[in-house]
């Protein structure tokens, strides 16, 4: 009987730069040109042990490796591919009572 394979797991090698990202949007804020007006919410608007905070978002491509491992129906290991991708997120940061904006979310668009 032929056995079929199966793919068993899949490891990205995409490391995110998350401080590269933090210091790119706190740096951005710096200069005038990005700065956006901010308006003040009706404080009978916001529920009860909520605060406001501030995003601001940064798109990048990533390059890196993902590993395939391969395996047969009995899951025994037959091979491991290494596949170069090219991926996009959007990475978006948030600051609340600190000074500078942290990571909060990254999401891949492909």
């Amino acid at each position: 009987m032929k056995h079929v394979p199966i793919i068993t797991s899949v490891i990205s090698g995409l490391q995110i730069p998350k401080k590269e990202f933090e210091d790119i949007i706190n740096y951005r804020l710096k200069n005038e040109k990005y700065k956006l007006p901010t308006g003040s919410v009706a404080t009978g608007l916001l529920l009860r042990d909520f605060e406001p905070i501030t995003t601001n978002s940064a798109y990048a491509t990533l390059k890196g490796n993902i590993q395939i491992k391969i395996s047969n129906s009995k899951y025994v290991p037959i091979t491991e591919k290494k596949v170069p991708v090219k991926a996009s997120f959007i990475v978006t940061c948030i600051k609340n009572k600190s000074d500078r904006y942290q990571i909060g979310v990254c999401s891949s668009l492909s």
